[in-house]
């Protein structure tokens, strides 16, 4: 099992795979070049030895999709912190698997600490 951080967001079951030298057409709903940091939500395929193929997904069918309530913004060891509709962040705590109780804290703490310098004043 592989973590992968991305803009402190650690998502589970991701496994990087780089290909060097392919060919990659990219068909989007919006003509011109992506712009540099821009997300788009669809599917690749690999149709050839060095060729691969980028579909975005339909943005009407998407609004129609329920969007994921008080999200994620950060997953941890022992702590989650998630943003509200608002917002605001707040923090969860994970369940304790194999570990005394006073280690948990301690633990829950120094993560709790580093997310805060994360995250900064709001």
């Amino acid at each position: 099992m592989s973590n992968l951080v991305r803009k402190n967001i650690v998502v589970k079951d991701f496994y990087p795979d780089t290909h060097l030298d392919v060919d990659l057409k990219l068909i989007s709903r919006e003509p011109g070049r992506m712009p540099v940091g821009t997300y788009l939500d669809g599917v690749i395929t690999r149709d050839g030895e060095d060729h691969f193929c980028f579909i975005q997904n339909n943005e009407e069918k998407k609004r129609l999709v329920v969007t994921q309530r008080n999200p994620h913004v950060y997953l941890g060891k022992r702590i989650n912190v998630n943003r509200k509709d608002d917002g605001s962040l707040y923090p969860t705590f994970n369940r304790p698997r194999y570990i005394s109780f006073k280690n948990f804290c301690r633990e829950a703490a120094e993560e709790l600490i580093a997310v805060a310098g994360l995250v900064g004043e709001e």
